[in-house]
């Protein structure tokens, strides 16, 4: 896949790739490279600083293994850009009841940015947990039932090093709380 957005002097651009192997009956893998080509040179770039240009590569793989009804996946992503690094660990396990009409799942993720700030020593870190729940159930055969949860909590260095505040003349960096902030969301949909 290419994907391409241009739109209020930014443009981000670049190429998608996924691979996937069944290994065996029960086993599948798979890996995926991702890549963001941002130049930005919108009006509050302008007014505030230069216009930029920025690459984001993301590497990714896992694999899902079936047992009977149930599959469980495990995963692995590298986002890497300039002065941004995350690291992210997965697992998820889905499993059928009642004859495959309603399906239980439940993931966690944990991952580690590592934060800096161009052409400077600034360097700091964030840690992220989410957790998800769902259930989906087939009520007839053109209508599908889906409620998901989904809690993350985050840790650490969580503003941009590069937004600050003016105040008396003075350039004052924003300050955000450190410690554990937790956010919470849920969607329920059906289909025809």
């Amino acid at each position: 896949m290419y994907h391409y957005y241009n739109g209020g002097g930014t443009k981000v651009d670049g190429p998608a790739l996924l691979v996937r192997k069944r290994v065996g009956e029960s086993v599948s893998a798979y890996a995926s490279y991702f890549v963001d080509n941002v130049s930005c040179a919108s009006i509050d770039v302008v007014t505030t600083a230069s216009p930029f240009k920025e690459k984001r590569q993301e590497y990714g793989g896992g694999v899902d293994y079936l047992t009977r009804n149930t599959t469980i996946g495990l995963s692995v992503q590298r986002s890497v850009e300039p002065d941004y690094v995350t690291g992210t660990f997965g697992a998820t396990v889905a499993h059928e009841v009642f004859d495959g009409l309603t399906t239980l799942s439940l993931g966690y993720s944990q991952s580690r940015a590592e934060v800096g700030k161009a052409h400077t020593d600034f360097a700091d870190h964030a840690d992220r947990y989410q957790y998800k729940l769902g259930v989906s159930q087939v009520v007839t055969k053109s209508l599908l039932m889906t409620l998901n949860y989904e809690a993350s909590l985050e840790d650490g260095y969580l503003q941009s090093p590069y937004r600050s505040a003016r105040l008396l003349g003075l350039s004052v960096p924003e300050v955000y709380p450190v410690r554990a902030t937790a956010t919470h969301s849920h969607s329920a949909w059906s289909r025809a």
